[in-house]
């Protein structure tokens, strides 16, 4: 698991979530005189349910953040990162670190790997590995590495490679697929990652055609998989680097917008962009290399661009059970293999336009295009073909899609910034609207109940009713800040102002929940669901309401001042609308659920088997220390505590109120990184010195 902090200001919040901690700040070890931090509090605050007000549980002195470990390296530091299984990566001009984060000591060293730049550098997602690109356009290298041991997995210039173009992961088969060129020859090989070692490689097969491998690996078995080329689809015998068969069948070299690249990001300290190369112009497709996602992608950071490439993907396999069907879509066809038999099963079909997002389901699989124009498929499980005939066209680009119950929910949106919703009967493929409903505000959230759609977007929340099409409301909620929402027991929660309104999912009744003041006139941006009630919060302010409503406590920090802290957070503040839709869930592209099997094959795909007694151990430490980590919020604020002074971080117990730790900064230009699971800060503050502090 991985969090981040969100840095908003200007009425916005700071929040831990999963991704990068980005907040700026200089720690400094500071005695603590156990004076208390200046916090507001309600003082006709009802009784918690343990028995303690809220006025206690905030009175609690601040504790000493104390310097958990410092390290001085040989040579400047470029940048550091923190991998996912907690070592942390530190490059100098002399070499690349693996670093201890809980105790700063020195795991690995290799001098091989100085100044390698971290845009090119990317974790391999639920493993100890990392993979770095390096050398030029014509003879682009990949490299593997363990970041617990240090241990190089694979390097394909010693191995005598030339152009590695794609790095694929056969997690369950505890290995790599990766291309390259090789005397002049297509070459496809599978790296042994627990081992170290090529176990094979294959040439003649791809060689003849001259085939652009372009599809992530789906195991089929204990030592087979299946992957595609822009020419074919083939099943390799991981175990012995043999062809078991291949079915003609074209895939063209375009990335799937609805896939992300394989590789996970690490989390990076905050200065973090400024290490990574700019530059003019664009990549070229060239062989088993494929094209960079963006036009916008630059020659000067042309490696950084090769890594993402390295891992796209022009089609996708995927199963829903445990039969022999295994199904495939790429830009241009759906079709459905019978894996066993090595054949395709009926036509395949053909899609209008490229495909922007998918949703699996028992009875089949919704597909989304938008390119060139939106259109909804809903593609038959058993047989492949469009149940409804042909596409339904819906309005402006499709952003967001739930399928339950047999209706499917939709929302996109023009470029002239209207937004609209439809409900698709999934049997009958007809619109229950007859035509999309204009709304207003860009949309946050859609679910659906038994009342209908509930439908929440930046300015108005409402119902839609899925046999009349119309409003059940008749007033939306109207707001100028808004739309965050929870859902418990049948009922959804929405911020509306200074507001909290619940409305019933089975009579669509309206109601107040409670009446929100936050100090400084922030608004409410935030809304979770805690054991004991329901979280609000903001930049400064946090407020516990129990299930009847009542406030727990109000914990509020004043704002360390807009002017310096827009100067210390730079280019990373983000808009109110963006942090609300990121913390809610709100992204362009598919969000809906899938059918139970189809996400257990899912899980067994990207299961490793065997990466080392060591690697296990510390994903299990890690996920045991993270797993309680979401229960406290940063909050930023000015602290005037005796010798403590400055703009500092604070953290708030989220159940109680309660301050659990503080650290002071007063730098202008931080560099550094928050890890949740140790409750650590790593702190750059010398040109060659990282320094631990516990929050």
């Amino acid at each position: 698991m991985k969090l981040k902090l969100v840095t908003l200001i200007f009425g916005s919040f700071f929040l831990l979530s999963s991704a990068d901690a980005q907040l700026g700040g200089l720690l400094k070890k500071k005695k603590d005189k156990g004076k208390e931090e200046k916090i507001e509090k309600k003082t006709d605050i009802p009784e918690s349910a343990n028995g303690n007000d809220a006025s206690s549980a905030n009175s609690n002195a601040t504790k000493e953040n104390k310097q958990a470990w410092e390290n001085n390296f040989e040579s400047n530091i470029d940048w550091f990162s923190l991998s996912s299984v907690g070592t942390l990566i530190v490059s100098t001009n002399g070499a690349l670190f693996g670093v201890d984060g809980n105790d700063g000591k020195v795991l690995w060293k290799n001098e091989k790997f100085g100044n390698i730049q971290q845009d090119n550098f990317s974790m391999i997602d639920q493993s100890p590995y990392v993979a770095m690109v390096s050398g030029g356009l014509l003879n682009r290298q990949h490299t593997i590495l363990n970041v617990i041991t240090g241990q190089v997995v694979a390097d394909t210039r010693d191995m005598g490679y030339k152009m590695v173009g794609k790095r694929y992961v056969v997690p369950n088969q505890d290995g790599f697929v990766m291309t390259a060129y090789e005397n002049n020859k297509s070459t496809i090989f599978f790296i042994d990652a627990p081992n170290a070692k090529e176990a094979w490689k294959l040439q003649d097969v791809f060689t003849k055609n001259n085939e652009v491998v372009n599809s992530r690996p789906l195991s089929v078995s204990a030592n087979e998989f299946l992957i595609a080329t822009d020419k074919n689809i083939y099943k390799l015998d991981s175990r012995e680097g043999k062809t078991v068969y291949s079915i003609p069948f074209k895939t063209p070299n375009e990335p799937l917008k609805s896939e992300e690249t394989e590789d996970a990001g690490i989390d990076e300290s905050t200065k973090a962009d400024e290490n990574k190369s700019k530059g003019g112009g664009l990549l070229k497709k060239l062989p088993m290399i494929g094209g960079v996602a963006s036009a916008s992608s630059g020659i000067g950071n042309m490696k950084g661009q090769a890594n993402i490439a390295s891992t796209e993907t022009s089609g996708k396999f995927f199963k829903i059970d445990n039969s022999e069907r295994v199904y495939f879509f790429n830009n241009k066809y759906f079709v459905i293999i019978d894996e066993k038999a090595g054949k395709l099963i009926g036509e395949p079909f053909k899609f209008d336009d490229n495909i922007a997002s998918f949703i699996p389901d028992s009875k089949g699989f919704v597909f989304a295009t938008d390119e060139k124009k939106s259109e909804l498929y809903y593609i038959d499980a058993v047989t492949g073909k469009n149940k409804w005939g042909k596409g339904i066209e819906l309005k402006g680009k499709i952003n967001k899609i739930t399928l339950n119950d047999g209706k499917i929910a939709v929302s996109s949106a023009k470029e002239s910034g209207k937004n609209f919703i439809n409900i698709i009967d999934a049997a009958s493929g007809e619109s229950v609207t007859k035509k999309d409903m204009s709304v207003k505000g860009q949309i946050m959230s859609l679910v659906m109940t038994k009342r209908g759609l509930i439908y929440s977007t930046t300015e108005e929340t409402n119902i839609q009713d899925p046999v009349t099409g119309k409003d059940v409301i008749s007033k939306s909620l109207k707001y100028k800040t808004g739309g965050a929402s929870v859902r418990r027991d049948g009922m959804f929660y929405v911020i509306n102002d200074n507001e909290i309104n619940k409305i019933d999912e089975t009579t669509g009744e309206v109601a107040s929940f409670a009446k929100l003041d936050f100090k400084d006139k922030e608004d409410p941006q935030r809304i979770d669901i805690l054991n004991d009630g329901i979280l609000v919060s903001s930049a400064q302010n946090m407020i516990l309401l129990g299930w009847d409503g009542k406030q727990k406590y109000h914990t509020f920090y004043k704002a360390p001042g807009t002017t310096l802290a827009g100067k210390i957070l730079g280019g990373m503040a983000m808009a109110v609308a963006v942090g609300n839709a990121a913390a809610h869930g709100y992204a362009a592209g598919a969000s809906g659920f899938g059918t139970v099997a189809y996400d257990d094959e899912m899980r067994k795909a990207k299961r490793w088997n065997n990466f080392g007694a060591a690697g296990a151990s510390q994903f299990s430490k890690r996920f045991n220390m993270t797993a309680g980590t979401t229960n406290f919020q940063i909050i930023m604020s000015k602290i005037d505590d005796g010798e403590d002074k400055g703009f500092g971080l604070v953290k708030v117990n989220k159940q109680t109120g309660a301050t659990e730790g503080k650290v002071v900064i007063d730098d202008k230009k931080p560099d550094y990184l928050f890890d949740e699971a140790n409750g650590l800060i790593y702190y750059r503050n010398a040109n060659k010195k990282i320094t631990a502090y516990k929050l």
